[in-house]
């Protein structure tokens, strides 16, 4: 692997390895492909986060449309001969750090290419995919967090049928309404022309009857107006917070459905999401499709022909577990002859409504079973049913619930088995069958 790598590029240029830090990565794989690919004179670089590239390792810059590989190295000064040797700075105070560099021909992602460059137009809308599935993620823990500290007696107003307009108890003005699908709350002092307006949803207390936006304003509705809301809004058993990361995650869970997959047939649903995002944390949305993440410019390279790149944007459907279902009939479609090792028996949750209740509600089946997130990473988002407990191993079920489309279910099979079958073929068969894996 290493030489075909080598062989795609010009004398004088190198191949880099791009890598995830330990921090992000879910198993070991990586690291010890990086270890070997190293041994065979690839050079590694880790994939810069949020703050960018440390000064203190191989970094990637762009440069006039072409990458290069930089590296601070130090150098020592000369010892000044007229000083005894007591008196000589310390290799460490007398170093400099003189920059090195290099041209790069070809880069291997060992990560996401929505990684490498989240705001490219290849990877912007895989990038916003991922993004809004790790806020709805924060939100749902919100959600269940605020339920548990709040106080029981607190509700949310989430929506009326129509227009309300009601007194409180000391005769200040107020009307509930629906605007654009939204809840509005406007209210006018007593004795005043002025109103103000806040969007829902609204706490409610059951115990004082008090309406409560924010730290400011408490009103409570008068016995007519009351009951002039009772027969008109719609109350939510949660809290004012849990509410709003309820509806929070809802609309981003929605604005990503619509999509239809990662390919949209039109902008219309990319742009929805896009502005939504933005919508829900401005700065945290322009950190990721305009801050220091990843290497800002190698997609660009890539696309006029200035440096190839191995796993590129769009390669990412190999890595997709759902091939898993498919791997036998594709190496007899390209290879032209059958598999030596057949894969191991793996369903798409989508494929057959019946599965979810299979594998989850009969607990004797969950020892035989891995379910799998088909385009998660690594050791990400799989569950392992023979090792977990089965609470946890019920924690995916909503999750397939919600979007069997996006999972798997394989049978579970020891890895010492695997190698028993591997130890029994010849050295040539070994290879072939690490070509096909490849």
């Amino acid at each position: 692997m290493a030489a075909h790598y080598k062989s795609q590029v010009a004398e004088g240029e190198k191949v880099v390895v791009l890598y995830y830090h330990r921090s992000v990565r879910d198993d070991n794989e990586d690291r010890r492909l990086v270890t070997l690919l190293r041994q065979k004179g690839l050079v590694p670089v880790q994939l810069p986060d949020e703050k960018g590239p440390r000064e203190d390792q191989p970094r990637l810059v762009v440069r006039h449309g072409k990458v290069f590989i930089t590296e601070k190295k130090s150098e020592q000064r000369t010892p000044d001969r007229s000083r005894s040797p007591k008196r000589q700075a310390s290799p460490a105070r007398g170093a400099k750090a003189a920059e090195t560099s290099e041209p790069v021909g070809l880069v291997v992602l060992l990560s996401e290419p929505t990684d490498v460059q989240p705001g490219h137009a290849s990877t912007k809308l895989r990038s916003a995919i991922d993004e809004a599935r790790a806020r709805i993620e924060a939100y749902e823990d919100m959600e269940t967090k605020e339920k548990m500290k709040a106080a029981r007696n607190e509700k949310s107003v989430v929506s009326v049928k129509s227009k309300v307009d009601f007194l409180d108890t000391e005769g200040n003005k107020s009307s509930l309404q629906m605007k654009g699908g939204k809840l509005i709350w406007t209210w006018t002092e007593k004795g005043t022309k002025e109103s103000e307006r806040v969007h829902g949803p609204i706490r409610y207390n059951v115990a004082t009857g008090k309406l409560t936006f924010g730290d400011s304003y408490h009103y409570k509705p008068d016995a007519e107006g009351l009951k002039k809301l009772e027969q008109q809004w719609e109350l939510s058993n949660l809290p004012i917070e849990a509410q709003r990361a309820h509806l929070a995650a809802k609309e981003l869970r929605e604005a990503v459905e619509q999509l239809g997959g990662v390919v949209a047939d039109g902008k219309t649903a990319q742009n929805q999401l896009f502005r939504m995002l933005r919508a829900d944390d401005k700065e945290g949305w322009q950190r990721l499709m305009e801050g220091k993440q990843g290497v800002p410019g190698l997609l660009e390279a890539y696309y006029k022909g200035k440096v190839k790149v191995a796993n590129g944007p769009g390669l990412i459907l190999v890595e997709d577990k759902e091939l898993c279902a498919y791997m036998d009939k594709l190496i007899q479609h390209y290879l032209g002859e059958a598999p030596i090792l057949k894969t191991i028996p793996t369903r798409s949750f989508a494929a057959d409504p019946q599965l979810l209740h299979t594998v989850f509600d009969i607990p004797s089946n969950q020892p035989n079973v891995v379910v799998k997130r088909v385009d998660g990473r690594g050791g990400n988002a799989v569950w392992v049913g023979a090792k977990l407990p089965r609470n946890d191993f019920l924690a995916a079920r909503p999750l397939v619930a919600a979007e069997p489309e996006a999972f798997i279910v394989q049978r579970y099979t020891a890895l010492s088995k695997v190698w028993l079958c591997l130890l029994s073929y010849g050295r040539v068969e070994y290879l072939q069958m690490v070509a096909m894996a490849r």
